[in-house]
Parts: structure tokens; C-alpha cells; sequence
């Protein structure tokens, strides 16, 4: 069907809606499917890191040494260490791939189609897998070991698409009073997907299992999350940015229950873009993603990415197993660990639209000054071996303080960082460039990631745990000041309404700044 009459000549005429459509018109059913199909590529993501963990773990066991399914080629002469971390690196490694190679073809493939590469190179990744714990257990070490990196390759770079095609998609086909708990949720289900991992590889340890069995679950996972995606439309802003007002009119149906509120939705969209379109800032066939009207939002975007690595959440948590394991918790540390997460990203989820971006991001990175504070005095001077237990046989109060503040400290990262970074990344960058600014952020993101926990182990070596907390709690701290200084609050607001924000907070910059620097002329 093609817009009404009265919006097909000129549809940014037509309707009366301000700020996006209302929420009790949404058809709760299509809102779903827009959100699980991407949303799956989350949790496959986060089920991959707590299969492959324990994946690790039970090639490692000295108990699966007389599994007959134990792949000959992890007992060969390669050293175990360099093993595990080539298997562990390469999804990251995979993951910064798949981004790049997405920055230049986002705008031409689109969102959903994005969500269904991220699927199939999930089949093909996890069927590298499985394979090499299978037909493949009985290979010379190159081939398993590089059969397992493969899999792991492949699969990252299906995370590198999903991670930029669903939030973009979420953000995009979501009403504003909505938005921030649908994008959100996505950070939700990537800890959802962790703790299955970690529950499974828990499960089939204790039973015996073959490891590459959770590696097939993935395969099942993927299937359902490619099957969805022609459950979808594509993206309405998207199709938007191709001229298709046709088909981004009917994508609006499949939202809405009410076709009148569509009406009203697609002609607020289009005014709001001939409104961008009058504030001056033409878009000319030079303008780049780095230029001026798009620093802006280029610095609170890709500044919270950076914050939410170098505050050092990935190193902590590896850290947090160890510590866990000391305070008498055993092989089910991971297991509550994911939990504690969940349970706080679900409350992130819950109140973002109600308290603001800014409120968690405040509320998070206070927390993590003060976990990284505490951890500081704690591990000062601090040994697993000689203060593990006290003179009675009783844990020691420095083990209470350090697995108390690494609670609060991921519970702080899962409230603010986790979940609204990707939120605001998805949110800010006007529609013409907003694929290939997401991607960039995926970019830094993986590659942060992976010179973080590259260089954190090198730290911790040479200047010691407590000044390496010191570290990432003067970090926090330095975060919460680009958050006061920078981050636009964007709470019920449209994705249009948040560019004409950014646009004019920009003109006002550029307005002072002359009035600055314009040397006063005598009359």
C-alpha cells in the first residue's frame, strides 16, 4: 500500500504528530519481532563467551584426559597457553573484521540485511566448530586448533554485523517513548546469552558432556534468528534515506495497530527531516562523517565507547573468577557472576526511560569510583596465598571488601556503561550517516577491547593490582566529567528531534566562540 493521498505529493504536510507516534497504538507483537530478531545476535554473541569458557576449561581438565570425544590435536605438542589464547582472541579479532568490513557497505545493504549476514556467518562459524570436535578430533594440531579459530573467526564477524545492525534497526523502527528500553535490552540479552553459556558448560561438565554440544545449541540459535528476519520490514528511517517512502509507509503499518497513527508518524518523520534540512546545514555531496556538524556527536559518541574500555570492565572481571574461586564459591562463580548481571542490566532496561541516560551513566560510574576506590585500599599489600583466611579459618575482611566492591563495580559498568553507550551511539549521529558512524564506533569498541585485555595482564605485572584499580577508578572518575560536559540527555525524544538538538547546540558552540575571539571595534 503507498501513503495516503494526502502524504504522497508532500507527506511532511501531512499529519500532526510531534516526537514520533504514540506507544498504546503499537502493536506489541510486530514490537517483539523487531526486537528478537536482532536481539538474538546479542545473545549469541554473550553465549559464545560463556560456551567457549567453559569449552576451555573442560579441554584443560585433567578429568577429560580419558574422554575418548577429547580432540587429539589440544594433547600435541602445541603449547595449552598459546592455544587458549589464540581460540580467545579470535573472536574479538573477528568481531573488529566484521565492522570494518561493514563501514562502507551499511548504507547500501541496510539494517535488516545486516542482521541476516550476522546469522548465517553465525551457521558458518559454529558449524567450523563443531566440526573440529568431531570429524576433525583426530587432525594433525594445525587443522583442529585452526579448524576452532575458524569457527571463532567466522563467527566474530557475524558478531561485528549484528552488534551495528541491531541497535541501528532497534533504534530506528522503535517510538521514542520506547526506544531506550528496546536498545537496551539488547546489552540484556548478550548477559542473558553469557549466563546460558556459562549454565550449560556447567551442566554438561557435571554430566560429562562433549564440549562442541554447546557449540551446536549456537547452530540451532542462529537458524531461528535467520528465520525472523522475514518476519521484519526493513528499517522505515532507512528506506527514508533511499527515497522509498512507499515501502517505509508500510513498515510503519506493521508497527502500528492504528493505520491513522502510521499516517501521523510518517508525517512527523518527514517534517522533522525538512526541519533538519532548514537549520542550514545543507548536506552537500562533500560533507563526511568527520566533518564539522558531526564532531558533536562524534565526541559524545565514540567518548563513551572509549570510557567504557579503558575503565578496565573486561580484565576486572576475568580478575573477579579468580577472587571468587579464593572466597570458597568453586566452579560456580561464573555461574552467579552472569547472574548479578543480568539481574542489573535488567534494571538499566527498566528504568531508562523513565530516569534518562544521563541518570544511569551518572549512577554507574559513581558506583565504579567507588568499587575501584575500595579495591585499591584493598589489594594493597593484599595476597590470595598468606591473607585468603583468617588466623580462626574464617575468610579474611579483605576478601569480604574485595568481592563486595567487585559486585558494586559491575553492577555499576551493567547500570551505565553496558547498556547506554550502545544506546546513545545508536541514537545520535544524523540518518545519512548514522551506519557508517555506528560502525566506526563498533571499530573502536573491538579494538579497545582487545588492547585492553592485551595490556592490562603487562600492568598488573609491573606496577600491581592495587595501583592498576587506582588506574581505572582515576578513569571513572575522569569519565563522569565528559558525561557532565558532553552527553546530551535524549529521553523521549525522536531521533530527528535529538540531530536538530545536536545541530543547534553546535550552532550556539560556533555562535560564542566569534563572540570570543572577534576582536571589539571602537565605534
Amino acid at each position: 500500500m503507498a501513503p495516503p493521498p494526502e502524504l504522497a505529493n508532500n507527506p511532511c504536510r501531512g499529519g500532526v504528530g510531534v516526537g514520533g507516534g504514540s506507544s498504546s497504538s503499537v502493536s506489541y507483537v510486530s514490537l517483539f519481532l523487531i526486537f528478537i530478531s536482532p536481539a538474538l545476535g546479542g545473545l549469541l554473541f554473550g553465549y559464545e563467551i560463556g560456551a567457549t569458557s567453559f569449552a576451555i576449561s573442560m579441554l584443560s581438565s585433567p578429568s577429560s584426559l580419558s574422554d575418548p570425544f577429547r580432540p587429539s590435536w589440544w594433547t600435541s605438542s602445541i603449547p595449552s597457553h598459546a592455544a587458549e589464547g589464540l581460540i580467545l582472541s579470535s573472536l574479538c579479532l573477528g568481531a573488529l573484521l566484521g565492522s570494518i568490513l561493514v563501514f562502507p557497505l551499511t548504507d547500501r545493504l541496510g539494517r535488516r540485511a545486516e542482521i541476516r549476514i550476522a546469522a548465517t556467518l553465525y551457521i558458518c562459524g559454529a558449524l567450523f566448530e563443531v566440526l573440529s570436535g568431531t570429524w576433525l578430533r583426530d587432525a594433525s594440531r594445525s587443522v583442529g586448533v585452526g579448524c576452532l579459530v575458524l569457527g571463532r573467526t567466522i563467527f566474530g564477524v557475524g558478531v561485528g554485523f549484528a552488534m551495528h545492525g541491531a541497535p541501528t534497526y532497534m533504534a530506528e523502527m522503535t517510538p521514542p517513548a520506547m526506544r531506550g528500553s528496546v536498545v537496551a535490552a539488547k546489552e540484556f540479552m548478550v548477559m542473558l546469552g553469557v549466563l546460558m553459556g556459562y549454565a550449560g558448560g556447567y551442566s554438561a561438565s557435571g554430566n560429562n558432556d562433549h564440549w562442541f554440544h554447546m557449540y551446536a545449541w549456537g547452530i540451532l540459535i542462529s537458524l531461528t534468528m535467520l528465520l525472523l528476519t522475514w518476519s521484519i520490514p526493513r528499517s522505515v528511517r532507512w528506506l527514508m534515506l533511499r527515497s522509498n517512502q512507499e515501502e517505509a509507509f508500510r513498515s510503519l503499518q506493521f508497527l502500528y495497530r492504528d493505520n491513522t497513527e502510521a499516517e501521523r508518524e510518517f508525517a512527523t518523520i518527514c517534517r522533522q527531516i525538512e526541519d533538519q534540512q532548514s537549520m542550514g546545514e545543507q548536506r552537500s555531496s562533500n560533507r563526511r562523517i568527520f566533518s564539522g556538524p558531526m564532531r558533536r556527536a562524534l565526541q559524545v559518541g565514540l567518548g563513551l565507547i572509549v570510557f567504557q574500555q579503558i575503565t578496565g570492565q573486561p580484565s576486572i572481571v576475568s580478575y573477579a573468577t579468580v577472587v571468587f574461586e579464593n572466597a570458597g564459591l568453586g566452579e560456580n562463580s561464573s555461574v552467579l557472576l552472569a547472574i548479578f548481571m543480568l539481574c542489573a542490566t535488567a534494571t538499566s532496561v527498566a528504568t531508562v526511560d523513565r530516569f534518562g541516560r544521563k541518570t544511569l551513566l551518572y549512577t554507574g560510574c559513581s558506583m565504579m569510583v567507588v568499587a575501584l576506590a575500595i579495591l585499591t585500599g584493598a589489594f594493597h599489600g593484599y595476597s590470595l596465598d598468606t591473607d585468603n583466611t583468617s588466623q580462626e579459618g574464617k575468610p579474611h575482611v579483605r576478601q569480604f571488601m574485595i568481592l563486595f566492591s567487585m559486585f558494586v563495580y559491575i553492577g555499576g559498568y551493567q547500570v551505565g556503561f553496558g547498556p547506554i553507550a550502545w544506546l546513545v551511539l545508536s541514537e545520535i549521529f544524523p540518518l545519512e550517516f548514522r551506519g557508517q558512524a555506528v560502525a566506526f564506533g563498533v571499530q573502536m569498541n573491538f579494538a579497545l577491547n582487545f588492547l585492553v585485555q592485551l595490556a592490562v595482564p603487562g600492568i598488573q605485572d609491573g606496577i600491581g593490582l592495587s595501583n592498576t584499580f587506582g588506574i581505572f577508578g582515576v578513569l571513572s572518575g575522569l569519565s563522569l566529567i565528559f558525561i557532565w560536559k558532553y552527553v546530551i540527555e535524549t529521553k523521549g525524544l525522536s531521533l530527528e528531534e535529538i540531530e536538530l538538538k545536536l545541530q543547534r547546540m553546535t550552532q550556539q558552540g560556533r555562535a560564542q566562540h566569534l563572540r570570543e575571539t572577534t576582536p571589539l571595534v571602537a565605534p
